[in-house]
């Protein structure tokens, strides 16, 4: 790889925005996450394991989810 197939951009030092991971989470807390209400935090960690999975499965809405994160937008 040469340095001109490479470029360098300064970040924040903290940056939720641009995590993509960030807009995973807020999809599942307000969505299937959105009315549980646990009874321990092991249903809470199965519950959220379970729907974290079945998300995995859904490859639209996560190429949407990445899409929408500033860093993978194209402008």
């Amino acid at each position: 790889m040469s340095q001109k197939d490479t470029t360098l951009l300064p970040l924040p030092a903290y940056a939720p925005e641009l995590n993509p991971v960030e807009y995973v989470w807020c999809y599942l807390k307000y969505n299937p996450l959105a009315n549980l209400a646990p009874e321990s935090l092991e249903e809470l960690v199965t519950v959220s394991r379970f729907y974290s999975r079945r998300l995995q499965h859904n490859q639209e809405l996560l190429k949407s989810l990445l899409m929408h994160s500033p860093l993978f937008s194209s402008k």
